[in-house]
């Protein structure tokens, strides 16, 4: 009998592996979750081991059989969709059954009880989705809540950041000052459009439950955008990943934690070395995200490190994960008491044999779901023990938390305080009134306390009392009175897209994006045109325009880091037969400071992104700007503090005006003429396109040179490189002299791993060699040998078009020094004075290279640098599009005009409905006491759930 109720309640375990159904995505756990189903249905599909086997097949086809699929399953990639949604009804229904045996969930669901089931296990209470559960009973109740756990697909299309450009987060190190900074917008624009994002899906989402469980672990597997150095990719990637794993496995959620880029940046694993072990992330593994405090010794906090070392990322190729060989420490380790060469995945295994595990998640769903301060440790045990009886199926655990008796009981209704995400989001959601003021919920979420992707610390938001702090208390009432006082959102026309040519060539038409803040009214800008790049001769100013969508700083105080702005686009119609500008001018005169404690406690603030005529965009960051600040100068432009000026003289053209200036872009010169270098006669002929293209040459790496070792390098990156037809946004090759036999050569090193997507468009030499720990494959090309076989094989089964790029790589070595020395890793890597110790080697190759046989297939011209497409006109265009397209949220994923109860609390229809609404057993409340929504919400007992 044991054994059946853990099958079943492993039923709604929602597969990982359901978005794909593929062998690959056919873990253990998986196939494990598989087989405590058909067991608990009376299939017999052997031992619960996780294993697919013949019996495992077919207790599998049975089931499919008896449930009327036409089905011929093989493996496990036979498995349908379909097929996934039998099983779990099946298994749902019988659960249910089970569970009417017991009084608490036997009980017919009343209004006040699905309002408590939907703010704890979702977010808000809308009155459809309370008499959506009204005479279910509680065990069927809790079933529709779990089938909202798969959040894999959203209900909006996330912003494609990812897709539509190639950041270069591997070679920023090599920009100078103002390209970091506009690197630094440009992602922290990205990093608020995703924000934005979240907060329209958990405004829209018809699977609130599935929201609910991701803020938790977010809330539990903490990073901070802001100490990700902008790495806004990472940060995406592992909230897709918590979307994908989180309602699955606990064990595979974990391997994915320790391998997520966003994590090991956070905690500084890619420090973690075996010479030099960083702790960091195994004690947050141990003490915060796994077991809790007390149940570890400092002795096993370092041996799980040593247990982590090498595991990292990789920023050149997407932020996929890096396993450096290497690194680890291979050593025997001791970890609670059992020995063995152990890595991270071992780890895991041991974390999830340990009674205490299971405690300490079953306390911390406990704590989300049922109360903060009214423990049963009675209670909280059985969860854990379902939980491990389970192998650690997050659905089991969290059904059963909901499932207890103590989430039920009305002593602990009331005793959550409601978090700003609740308070906001869910009033809204509750209300079914979308306020005009929705895009900025990010910044009041941030004024409140709960900055989403931005935890305060590794122990994530306090919760609790730390949402009611006097000041919060204040803030939190003024927020929901703007929130019930605001106009209702009138969904405004979608832009038209920017690749549309009447669009693009209209210059006519001029937009604007700006945000503000907004302190006892709006800031006002104006917009200057000017027919000449001197501002001289002027031919247009548009009349003085309230900012719109503001940030109230005097109630929610300054957005932080510019990452909470409402950005809103601007449109002005120039006069028909005007010149055309060559320059802009934004002028914001109203300043008004400030609140009380100063600037941060009220100011008006306007800040420019971008001003777009015809095909060309003007970038505020490549502008110039004049403020009465006192520090003006010293602010990047576009971020006007007080009143003053933005010039905008700088055009970066679209689309195909931008591809074509890539194409005929000379090459970077030397701010000073170089004396002669060696190798002079390769210097690339005036307008000759026909070797390597790149958007830059840089220096990534140089070891000091010693004629003695018998290995030594140096690595050179490139951004956006084009050959022939071969296009690689990034790469890095090794450049390295080796000593064997007492004869020194030089050698070029290809490494699948430091090319992104790939280093060329045909296949790898079967002879390739694979990468310590990784299946990533490396060539090592040599100069001069032709003794080592094995390099030779590598050569020789090079396509033709692959030995003409390594020939490229060959030829134009001299050049790409000359190039990298005017980046800024050359004087951070020390390069002038390493290099001296490499003269005598690379005076070699000069000489040499000519009789080389790479020398017949080099291209006359080395190099040519131009700005690659995926750094240039694509990432702006792609970033403009996002700016002017505004996802509006479709409240609860119901198109209709009627949700909004607001003004007429009668329209809930329910027998009870503002008791329904408020937290706790009874209430005082009646129709004609609370007539309002708005008057609802000043109740105390709103502020809880």
């Amino acid at each position: 009998m044991k054994a059946s109720i853990i099958g079943l309640l492993s039923g709604l375990s929602f597969l990982v592996a359901l978005a794909t159904h593929s062998p690959a995505a056919a873990d253990k756990a998986a196939v494990l979750r598989l087989q405590q189903d058909l067991t608990a249905l009376g299939f017999d599909p052997g031992p619960a081991d996780g294993l697919w086997g013949p019996k495992t097949r077919r207790a599998a086809q049975s089931f499919g059989a008896d449930t009327g699929l036409d089905l011929r399953i093989q493996g496990y990639a036979d498995l349908t969709a379909a097929y996934w949604r039998a099983l779990d009804t099946a298994t749902t229904l019988q659960l249910e059954t089970r569970e009417q045996s017991l009084p608490h969930l036997s009980l017919r669901m009343t209004a006040a009880d699905a309002r408590h089931l939907l703010e704890r296990a979702g977010i808000g209470a809308h009155p459809l989705e309370i008499q959506a559960l009204l005479g279910l009973s509680r065990s069927q109740a809790i079933s529709r809540m779990m089938a909202q756990l798969d959040v894999s697909s959203p209900y909006l299309d996330p912003p494609d950041i990812r897709q539509r450009r190639y950041a270069h987060f591997h070679s920023r190190g090599d920009y100078e000052a103002q390209d970091r900074q506009s690197f630094r917008i440009a992602r922290d624009q990205e990093m608020a459009e995703f924000r934005r994002w979240w907060i329209a899906e958990m405004l829209s989402t018809p699977a609130p439950a599935g929201e609910r469980l991701l803020l938790l672990w977010h809330n539990h597997f903490v990073t901070a955008y802001s100490s990700l150095d902008e790495e806004v990719d990472a940060l995406v990637g592992q909230h897709l990943m918590f979307r994908e794993r989180g309602a699955g496995n606990l064990r595979p959620l974990l391997k994915a934690v320790i391998r997520d880029a966003a994590m090991l940046n956070y905690l500084d694993n890619s420090s973690n070395h075996r010479d030099n072990p960083n702790e960091n992330l195994g004690r947050e593994l141990l003490e915060l995200f796994v077991l809790g405090e007390g149940h570890y010794s400092e002795q096993d906090v370092k041996e799980v490190a040593r247990a982590l070392t090498g595991y990292d990322y990789s920023r050149l190729r997407g932020f996929d994960y890096r396993f450096k060989d290497w690194a680890q420490d291979k050593r025997r380790k001791t970890i609670f008491g059992k020995g063995g060469n152990f890595g991270g995945d071992d780890v895991i295994d041991l974390l999830l044999a340990r009674e205490e595990t299971a405690l300490y998640f079953a306390e911390t769903f406990w704590a989300a779901y049922v109360s903060e301060f009214n423990h049963d440790p009675e209670q909280i045990a059985a969860i854990a023990t379902r939980f491990r009886d389970s192998d650690y199926s997050i659905p089991a655990l969290l059904r059963a938390t909901l499932s207890s008796s103590g989430f039920w009981d009305p002593a602990n209704r009331g005793t959550l305080v409601k978090s700003p995400v609740d308070l906001l989001i869910g009033s809204i959601r509750t209300s079914g009134k979308l306020p005009d003021t929705w895009p900025s919920l990010d910044a009041q979420l941030a004024g409140l306390g709960q900055n989403l992707f931005e935890a305060p610390n590794v122990a994530g938001w306090p919760g609790g009392a730390d949402w009611l702090t006097p000041a919060r208390i204040v803030q939190r009432s003024e927020a929901l009175q703007d929130l019930v006082q605001a106009p209702a959102w009138t969904p405004r026309p979608a832009a038209a897209p920017l690749t549309d040519a009447s669009v693009i060539m209209d210059d006519r038409i001029l937009r604007l994006r700006y945000a503000a803040e907004d302190f006892e009214g709006p800031p006002l800008f104006s917009v200057t045109a000017f027919a000449d790049p001197e501002r001289k001769q002027m031919i247009w100013r548009s009349p003085m325009t309230p900012a719109e969508g503001g940030l109230d700083t005097g109630r929610y105080g300054r957005a932080r880091n510019g990452l909470s702005l409402n950005w809103q686009t601007a449109e002005f119609s120039l006069p028909s037969d005007g010149e055309t500008p060559e320059a802009f001018q934004v002028t914001f005169p109203n300043d008004f400071c400030c609140g009380p404690g100063g600037s941060d406690g009220g100011d008006r603030n306007l800040f420019i992104d971008w001003v777009q005529l015809g095909g060309s965009v003007y970038f505020a960051r490549d502008g110039e700007q004049v403020t009465n600040c006192p520090a003006g100068g010293q602010d990047p432009p576009g971020s006007l503090y007080c009143s003053g000026r933005l010039f905008l003289t700088k055009a970066t053209p679209l689309q195909a005006e931008a591809e074509a200036e890539a194409e005929a872009a000379p090459e970077l010169e030397p701010e000073t003429e170089p004396d002669p270098q060696p190798g002079s006669e390769m210097q690339p002929a005036e307008g000759s396109t026909d070797g390597l293209k790149a958007g830059r040459v840089y220096l990534d790496w140089v070891d000091t040179y010693n004629s003695a070792d018998s290995y030594v390098g140096f690595t050179l990156g490139f951004e956006d490189l084009r050959f022939e037809d071969i296009v690689v946004p990034a790469m890095r090759v090794e450049y390295a002299a080796v000593r064997q036999n007492g004869r020194r050569d030089l050698v070029l090193q290809l490494s699948e791993g430091n090319c992104y997507p790939d280093c060329w468009n045909d296949p790898w030499p079967s002879a390739a060699w694979k990468q310590r720990g990784m299946d990533l494959s490396v060539v090592e090309i040599k100069l001069k040998d032709r003794d080592d076989s094995n390099a030779e094989r590598q050569y020789w089964q090079l396509s033709d078009q692959q030995k003409r790029l390594v020939a490229a790589l060959w030829a134009g070595l001299p050049r790409f020094l000359d190039v990298a020395k005017q980046g800024r890793n050359w004087r951070r890597r020390e390069g002038e004075a390493r290099f001296q110790a490499w003269a005598p080697v690379l005076a070699d190759f000069e000489r040499q290279f000519a009789s080389t046989r790479y020398a017949r297939l080099a291209p006359q011209n080395p190099l040519v640098v131009a700005p690659g497409q995926s750094s240039g006109a694509g990432m702006m265009m792609g970033m403009m599009q996002a700016a002017l397209t505004v996802q509006s949220p479709i409240l609860l994923g119901l198109l209709r005009d009627d949700l909004d109860w607001t003004r007429a609390p009668e329209a809930l229809d329910l027998e009870d409905p503002l008791a329904a609404l408020l937290a706790g057993p009874a209430t005082a409340l009646t129709l004609e006491a609370v007539p309002r929504f708005a008057d609802l919400v000043r109740e105390p007992a709103y502020q809880v759930k």
